[in-house]
């Protein structure tokens, strides 16, 4: 092979995202790259860091694996973060010290809750750190680690404060609507009427003094017989704004769209024939379909949450 054409080799596009529907180099761009978004505490190095694995993404457009060294990298640039933050504390070093322990010192400088976000980062980047030859994650990682890893390190250079403050706000909305955990609604959006059993806020942010949420609602089942994970309905994701909560249910709009969204408690007996129907073919599923759901549903709402988080929280 000629150095001409190993270079025309190396510059042949993956048939790999021609399968998945990714037809030009700019719609991966847009589909597959995580592009770094920091707030302005988080250190030039590390943002600088960062730009290597957007590189690195954009190589795996010729080369798959390439996406799991970017990945890679990005849990790297997470622990680098926890020793700068170390460092930038002033905090006294103890000779040679494991992730875990420095993480640990840190959790008086940010909370419980985050904490226990940042070992499961750590968590992440150990099984990076002593991969298998040949072994890929591949696709997986390009649904929303990446993004969650950019959520990670810019929480690292939080203060304690904002830290708290954050969560406050969480605790805040959650408290508000416990009394929509469950119950029968009916919920106006896109021009249908969905009938819901649950509508849960998962993240809440208020930056310059508009209020952002992240929401589920779990719509109520109308197969008869459920015997595949398709069977279920999809649960709605929903950024919201301009949100205002009642005894009955709420108001809002979708971020994304501006599109007003309603939902409002029924009394209709239909209506509750068809939430007795739905709870009864739950408690009697099969046990294995129920944890893959549970499974399944969890893999969504942990994507939405990161999704929520990069698009409304940090500042590219």
């Amino acid at each position: 092979m000629t150095e001409k054409e190993q270079i025309s080799e190396f510059l042949k596009p993956e048939y790999f995202w021609d399968i998945i529907g990714i037809k030009s180099q700019e719609d991966f761009t847009n589909k597959v790259i995580s592009k770094g978004k920091f707030h302005k505490n988080v250190p030039e190095k590390i943002q600088d860091d960062y730009k290597i694995v957007e590189r690195l993404l954009f190589y795996s457009y010729y080369s798959y694996p390439i996406i799991d060294e970017a990945f890679g990298k990005s849990t790297r640039i997470f622990e680098a973060s926890i020793n700068l933050k170390i460092e930038d504390l002033k905090i006294e070093k103890k000779g040679p010290e494991s992730l875990t322990s420095k993480i640990k010192r840190l959790e008086v400088y940010s909370s419980k809750e985050l904490y226990e976000a940042w070992v499961k980062s750590k968590n992440l980047r150990n099984t990076f750190a002593h991969r298998k030859a040949g072994e890929l994650s591949g696709l997986i990682l390009v649904v929303n680690a990446f993004k969650h890893n950019i959520n990670m390190i810019n929480s690292v250079f939080l203060t304690k404060e904002e830290v708290l403050e954050k969560e406050k706000f969480v605790e805040s909305i959650k408290d508000k609507s416990n009394h929509l955990i469950e119950g029968l609604f009916i919920m106006e959006y896109k021009g249908k009427s969905f009938l819901t059993w649950s509508m849960i806020p998962y993240n809440c942010i208020v930056i310059d003094g508009i209020e952002k949420s992240f929401w589920v609602f779990h719509p109520v089942y109308k197969k008869s017989i459920i015997k595949e994970i398709s069977d279920f309905p999809e649960p709605f994701l929903l950024n919201l704004k301009d949100l205002k909560l009642d005894i009955n249910g709420l108001t809002a709009k979708i971020i994304e769209t501006n599109e007003i969204i309603k939902v409002s408690k029924t009394e209709n007996s239909q209506n509750k024939e068809s939430y007795i129907e739905h709870r009864d073919q739950m408690e009697n599923l099969n046990l294995d379909l129920k944890q893959r759901y549970w499974s399944y549903l969890d893999v969504e709402l942990t994507k939405g949450n990161s999704d929520f988080i990069y698009n409304y929280t940090w500042k590219s």
